[in-house]
């Protein structure tokens, strides 16, 4: 059983034991207690209650002991290889097992156990820590996998530019290097920076101020190749404390609001940024134009245009990547919203105020 233990947890070099102390799992031992008395007390050939109460006490004490080694030997698992964790787990459920026979028999020396039932309730005691040892194992194999699978699927997400972007982007770089050396020259310090960006680890926290910086370096650019059709106006509360969030968070929704806004229109639009702090959240609110002559977004409230729905699949796709992201990064306690609102589309973001690390 050990090896197969061993085997099946290969993925990993270390044994991931859960806390068994907090409410939901102690609820769930006490439950298991019972369970292990009722069955040792129908395994003994006097059923009556006083078995049965004995039996259960036991069974609770070997489990309550149980659970809180291993909630102290977790840091020792968290540092040694895991076919030493496993074996540590073995014998300590054979230490509490026998170490409470040993003390009941002290309690109840009236009634001294039969030599047979320490033998019987170590081996029953080896059976159930070796399936809880198994599904151990394979929920810790799980939660690998998934994790595995959304630092992937954010990785996807984070390094996502639009071919169109860079190809306008090296246009300007080449129209600007006969005329205006210079500024094709911050051009492409801007670019370099929005790709840096992206390549970084899956899943990154910056600082605040960095990711407002890639953003603005965007809209620079942007604004070169848009010219007097982009108007970008700026409204950014200074924080008591520095913060962080998830690299390439707010950029992605300036992009679909340029690029869904902005850029189909003839005469363009202006573009309003927010960003804010309520209590211990952060709150960024963009603005933008939305064509006359079709909407293009989705939106949250259902008093938006409903021919939004067909032309607007790639920015819906994009506001559902970036809800994926914040789930997986934030999980309830950040929120992205969209709605319409005549020709103006809003987008809120609110996510938590996380304090950057001195």
């Amino acid at each position: 059983m050990i090896a197969q233990l061993i085997k099946s947890a290969s993925s990993s070099a270390r044994l991931d034991v859960p806390d068994l102390l907090v409410p939901r799992m102690l609820f769930f031992l006490v439950v298991t207690g019972l369970l292990l008395g009722l069955f040792g007390w129908a395994l003994s050939i006097e059923m009556t209650w006083h078995h049965f109460i004995y039996t259960s006490l036991f069974a609770l004490w070997v489990v309550l002991v149980f659970s809180i080694a291993l909630h102290f030997l977790r840091p020792f698992f968290a540092r040694t290889p895991i076919f030493y964790s496993v074996i540590c787990v073995f014998l300590v459920g054979i230490a509490a097992t026998a170490g409470v026979h040993i003390l009941m028999n002290m309690v109840f020396s009236n009634e001294p156990s039969p030599e047979y039932l320490l033998p019987r309730r170590l081996a029953i005691v080896i059976l159930c820590i070796g399936a809880y040892l198994r599904y151990t194992v394979l929920r810790q194999r799980l939660i690998r996998q998934e994790e595995s699978e959304l630092h992937s699927k954010i990785q996807a997400l984070q390094s996502r530019i639009r071919p169109h972007f860079l190809f306008n982007s090296m246009n300007i770089i080449a129209s600007l290097i006969p005329s205006d050396p210079e500024t094709a020259e911050q051009v492409v310090e801007d670019l370099s920076e929005l790709f840096r960006a992206s390549l970084q680890e899956e899943g990154s926290f910056v600082r605040l101020e960095d990711e407002l910086d890639l953003c603005q370096r965007y809209v620079r650019i942007e604004g070169l190749r848009l010219g007097e059709r982009l108007v970008m106006n700026w409204a950014i509360s200074e924080a008591k404390e520095l913060a962080k969030i998830p690299l390439l968070l707010i950029q992605p929704l300036l992009e679909n609001a340029i690029y869904h806004g902005v850029q189909p229109i003839p005469e363009g639009g202006t573009i309003d940024f927010t960003l804010e702090y309520i209590g211990e959240e952060m709150l960024v609110t963009i603005s933008n134009p939305v064509p006359q002559f079709d909407s293009i977004y989705g939106s949250d409230d259902h008093m938006a245009r409903n021919d939004s729905k067909s032309v607007g699949k790639s920015n819906n796709l994009a506001i559902a990547n970036i809800r994926t992201r914040l789930e997986v990064l934030y999980g309830p306690k950040a929120q992205l919203t969209t709605s319409l609102q005549g020709n103006t589309f809003l987008t809120k973001l609110r996510c938590p105020k996380v304090p950057l690390a001195q």
